[in-house]
């Protein structure tokens, strides 16, 4: 289920409820650009923030398990719209390695 709910103090905001969690998703509804993002519902809650300059993401915070875990993670030489090298996405099986076909 899902439901747009009124702006609070982090903005407007879309409440995703599933079976086992809930995920609230702070947003501007205007570019889909998300600030904030809630998860619960499972052994312990974990919120998302977003720091952005304009368009430039900088980085996220985090915390969970309420509050006891928290991090910070900074972006560096961000780059948007450049694309991802294939190469980045090779998989090399060492030498001797048994391949199972999955169906």
């Amino acid at each position: 289920m899902a439901e747009l709910l009124p702006p609070d103090d982090a903005g407007p905001s879309l409440d995703l409820i599933g079976g086992v969690q809930r995920q609230r998703v702070w947003m501007d509804l205007k570019t889909g650009q998300v600030r904030q993002v809630e998860i619960g519902g499972g052994r312990a809650s974990l919120t998302i923030t977003y720091r952005r300059d304009g368009d430039t993401p900088l980085g996220f915070d985090f915390t969970a398990g309420r509050n006891y875990v928290t991090g910070s993670v900074t972006y560096r030489s961000v780059v948007l719209g450049a694309g991802i090298d294939p190469e980045r996405f090779t998989l090399a099986l060492p030498k001797g390695a048994k391949i199972q076909s999955v169906r």
